[in-house]
């Protein structure tokens, strides 16, 4: 008799003759992927170059397609909403699957309503395990037995090469986490270095070096993969070559070819470019995953150890060893966080009261779904070590009574087709047929939820939720090849098994409103025009402006417009940061080092005298509420950009001192500054010249007395003093190029002509 997976086989023969891929995603991660590419320059700017780089990518798999446009965002813009569609459909699915094999006792699910001791406790144990499997490790090692994650030394560098995709995005789950956005609430950013934006940010400049360029983890992924690949002979003769870059086509296309082929990589590594696109809807998810993906991991000790045996220089691993420690490193600053985010969401809902409660339960829910996203796709991933790996104990996995019904089915079947197929090279999932039917997996819970699993991810053979539509039934059905393999119970058994795989789906459902006016508003953000730099003979008449030799003030008056600028001006820069393979350079180090610094973190190497700033630091926003709060006169302070531009436009159209042409102005400009700042690449000098010249308003608000308290004018000193420095590095690292010098001048004076619109005594 044959059996079900014998169908699979059949029907994947089926899906050669009419010219199918054998897919893994889900329906909804399939159909969000197939975009097409907008193109955002104009026809004048197009040339052969850019021609060449736009080409489609179509043909390579779905997230695969999606991690080459979210590495050309600006490019593709019409990524957005699939993106956003994918990652709700990630976030559905994982916690799906982390419900059926929910870890008693040691799973953040486990912890019911949040309670900062109980996740500390929870995070700990996770910890302590991951220790004592680090300590079993070792033992059996020092009993002789051999390496378990690399035999030789080329399946070391399979491995490292099957890794790259997912190592050349190392941070990019907070790339724009950290962003402001128009609805971005200030109570996050509050308190400088300390706050919920101060963490994420000092989290992912960590991850991109620090300013360092020799300390970015890409650039040391890419320097470790140079020195065991770059030109060694490969198992098939001819000479290996080194991945391409990150954000390249090349680097998609010839996957294969250099044996970066492992599907679940790719997944795990495009939901980090996915997971952080939108902070202003999805921060708790986004503080989840981070929470799950900081703590050190026995794949990291044990990649350490058995590089090191091989002669690999392994200083990535031990790093990560080292930086993500559970006591001061990345994986603590991971859990105060989330604990301050919490914080902070109970003080906006209205502290201790029942809305609160309420409002920090859903928080937290959140919070856990992004961390089983980051856990379920760790479990694609993750090499198996010894035993067990982290998370796999058999007692942790649960069958419904439906899938219970179709693995009994499955291991009969299986007893009279495992030799039927041993020459079969189908695969469901990651694994061939044969492995799928060896006797071993029908001992194992673990590897039954895997399978079926895979199964449920195989379409067309199965629709989640609709098993009419399931070939895998047409197939068992009358007229269908496999008719007869199963009985008329045992189909309707594996029918109401794929009609429940729809049931229950609990995740973020957006509404129509929330997902046209998300995407409404990033797609207009990454179309906005960025002004075109004169003519060269400009470049060498610029000059900067002296400031004591300008009349200007900051009058009552001109506050409000001030004020829309100052509070949006952080934005300029933030973006830079989002694509990590693309911040090996020391431009975006300094740009990393600046960020802090508006945050309110200042290295003492930061600054012109290398003297030290004040004990207490203050981040841009945090000075700017200062001002508010000392201006007085009873108005409510803002809580996010959008307060302060509807502030400035009611005291225009109000008939207020402040002229309606500067008011208009101000606020139209700061949303342009948003809208810029959303293309980095193409407008990356317009970006740092707008920065130079705020760094000059920065200076004007801390030598006017009255605006800001005598502590805050020194924090207010030192951070100008810090950016100038930082800022000159990055003039000096654009000097080269002609075009981006261009548009630096540009931005310096645009940013120049708005400052004096405000401000001068005329106005």
């Amino acid at each position: 008799m044959a059996t079900v997976l014998h169908v699979l086989t059949a029907v994947a023969l089926g899906l050669m003759l009419f010219g199918k891929r054998w897919k893994t995603t889900d329906r909804n991660v399939a159909k969000t992927a197939r975009v097409v590419s907008s193109e955002t320059k104009s026809d004048e700017s197009e040339n052969e170059c850019d021609r060449g780089r736009k080409r489609e990518a179509e043909h390579v798999p779905d997230f695969q397609q999606l991690y080459f446009k979210l590495h050309n965002l600006e490019r593709h813009v019409d990524i957005i909403g699939p993106a956003r569609e994918t990652l709700v459909t990630l976030l559905r699915e994982a916690n799906l699957r982390a419900k059926r094999r929910k870890r008693r006792g040691s799973s953040i699910l486990s912890t019911g309503a949040y309670d900062p001791t109980a996740l500390e406790e929870v995070l700990m144990r996770q910890h302590e395990k991951v220790m004592d499997q680090w300590q079993d490790y070792l033992a059996r090692r020092a009993r002789g037995q051999g390496p378990e994650l690399f035999g030789t030394r080329q399946e070391a560098e399979r491995w490292l090469r099957r890794m790259a995709p997912i190592k050349y995005v190392d941070g990019a789950w907070l790339g724009y986490a950290h962003r402001l956005g128009v609805t971005t609430p200030f109570a996050l950013r509050r308190g400088g270095e300390s706050s919920v934006v101060g963490g994420v940010l000092g989290i992912l400049t960590e991850e991109l070096g620090d300013g360092h360029v020799e300390r970015n983890h890409v650039f040391l992924y890419q320097k470790l993969l140079r020195s065991v690949i770059g030109g060694t002979d490969g198992s098939n003769g001819h000479v290996l070559s080194l991945p391409p870059a990150a954000d390249s086509l090349e680097f998609v296309e010839r996957a294969g070819e250099l044996e970066m082929d492992d599907p679940q990589v790719w997944k795990a590594a495009t939901a980090q470019l996915l997971i952080s696109l939108f902070p202003d809807d999805f921060m708790p998810e986004i503080l989840g995953f981070n929470l799950q993906y900081e703590p050190v991991t026995l794949q990291t000790l044990v990649a350490m150890r058995e590089l090191e045996e091989l002669g690999i220089d392994a200083r990535y691993f031990r790093l990560h060893a080292c930086i993500d420690n559970a006591d001061t490193g990345h994986a603590a600053m991971a859990l105060a966080i989330v604990v301050s985010y919490l914080e902070v969401v109970r003080e906006m809902a209205g502290g201790r009261g029942e809305e609160g409660k309420t409002a920090v339960q859903e928080a937290w829910r959140r919070i856990q779904a992004g961390y089983v996203l980051s856990q379920e796709l760790s479990h694609g991933v993750d090499g198996q070590v010894g035993e067990a790996a982290e998370g796999d104990d058999e007692d942790d996995c649960h069958l419904t009574e439906d899938e219970a019904s179709v693995i009994q089915i499955l291991r009969l079947k299986s007893r009279v087709g495992q030799r039927f197929h041993c020459t079969s090279r189908v695969r469901i999932g990651r694994k061939l047929l044969v492995d799928w039917l060896s006797p071993e997996l029908w001992r194992s819970k673990r590897q039954q939820v895997d399978l079926l699993d895979a199964l449920a991810a195989a379409k067309p053979w199965i629709y989640k939720g609709d098993s009419d539509r399931s070939l895998l039934i047409r197939e068992l059905s009358w007229r269908g090849k496999m008719f007869g393999a199963f009985t008329d119970r045992e189909v309707q058994i594996v029918k109401d098994w794929i009609d429940s795989l729809a049931r229950g789906e609990q995740g973020r459902r957006l509404t129509d409103e929330d997902w046209d006016s998300s995407v409404r508003n990033m797609h207009q953000a990454l179309r906005y025009p960025s002004p075109v730099p004169s003519p060269a003979s400009r470049v060498e008449s610029f000059q900067m402006r002296d400031l004591k030799g300008l009349c200007l003030s900051i009058e009552p008056k001109s506050q409000d417009d001030m004020l829309s600028l100052w509070f949006a001006h952080p934005c300029l820069l933030q973006n830079c940061l989002s694509i990590p393979y693309r911040t090996m350079t020391p431009l975006a180090g300094y740009i990393c080092r600046i960020l802090r610094a508006e945050q309110g973190s200042i290295a003492p190497s930061d600054f012109h005298t290398g003297s030290e700033g004040p004990a207490q630091r203050f981040g841009l926003i945090d000075l700017g509420l200062e001002i508010v709060q000392r201006r007085g006169g009873g108005s409510i302070p803002p809580t996010c950009l959008e307060d302060v531009f509807q502030l400035a436009t009611q005291e225009s159209s109000g008939g207020a001192s402040t002229g309606d042409r500067c008011s208009s102005t101000a606020v139209d400009f700061a949303r342009a500054m948003l809208q810029w700042a959303m293309q980095p690449v193409a407008c990356s000098g317009l970006l740092l010249g707008l920065s130079r010249a705020f760094v000059d308003l920065e200076f004007l608000v801390s030598v006017t007395e009255g605006l800001l308290s005598v502590e805050g004018q020194k924090a207010l000193e030192h951070l100008v003093s810090c950016k100038l420095n930082l800022l000159d590095l990055c003039l000096r690292e654009i000097q080269s190029d002609g075009a981006i010098l261009a548009a630096y001048h540009l931005g310096y004076d645009r940013g120049w002509a708005e400052i004096e619109k405000l401000l001068s005594e005329d106005s």
